[in-house]
């Protein structure tokens, strides 16, 4: 089985829309997601309730819209938007209501995707030895974690559930990348704050330059829009 890469799946994502007008991001951050898809839909719009100082600049560059607004108040005409898109953004959504919202602009045969990144895979020695560090940090995690590395197992939307390519994101890492990421993820910040840090693996290795292979799964839930009541013929 080919496995997509992120960019990959996005695009696929593109190509199951009805029409490729106008796509929204919401939680965009710094927007990646809508400076990848500008060139497929005649009109892109990033959306965040407090976009990024550099989502100005990438949104010229990528000739972009960029608007400041919640995911649950989207200033677009009922049936205008042929995808709504988020990743690694539902969890900080009152869920209900961007639903709700992204039902209201989707035209039938659009596309609704909630796009995360699932658990980080490592090489299985890597994985062994670092089995005490994210032991340490379980009782850190946010409560929605499973849900969001889960891909948002229970999300329901009006429409046909589309069947997700496999994908994931690959990267070389040596032991002090990984490290510096772990020292960078939610919970060792919560952690830190609580007077806990997990062990330093890296203090204990003489190889710290050894690279090897991590890969985020791209997991998530995308549905092809149907509004039956008022379009009983799709």
């Amino acid at each position: 089985m080919i496995t997509f890469g992120p960019a990959d799946l996005i695009g696929w994502l593109a190509t199951q829309c009805g029409t490729p007008l106008h796509c929204v991001e919401c939680g965009a951050g710094d927007a990646e997601i809508s400076a990848f898809l500008a060139p497929r839909f005649h009109t892109v719009t990033a959306t965040d309730l407090k976009p990024p100082r550099s989502s100005i600049t990438a949104a010229k560059k990528a000739r972009f819209n960029y608007l400041s607004c919640p995911a649950e108040t989207l200033p677009f005409e009922d049936h205008s938007v042929d995808m709504v898109i988020s990743m690694q953004a539902l969890q900080h959504f009152d869920v209900k209501e961007h639903v709700k919202e992204a039902s209201r602009i989707l035209r039938p045969g659009g596309v609704f995707a909630a796009l995360a990144w699932g658990e980080m895979q490592l090489p299985e020695a890597v994985a062994a030895e670092y089995a005490p560090v994210f032991e340490a940090l379980e009782p850190y995690w946010e409560p929605e974690r499973d849900w969001v590395v889960g891909g948002y197992s229970d999300l329901e939307f009006a429409g046909r559930p589309l069947s997700l390519p496999k994908a994931r994101m690959q990267k070389q890492m040596t032991y002090d990348d990984l490290e510096r990421h772990i020292r960078g993820l939610s919970a060792s910040r919560f952690a830190k704050s609580a007077g806990t840090l997990p062990p330093r693996v890296v203090q204990k290795k003489g190889h710290l330059d050894t690279r090897f292979e991590v890969s985020w799964p791209v997991v998530g839930r995308a549905f092809k829009f149907v509004n039956r009541q008022q379009y009983p013929e799709v």
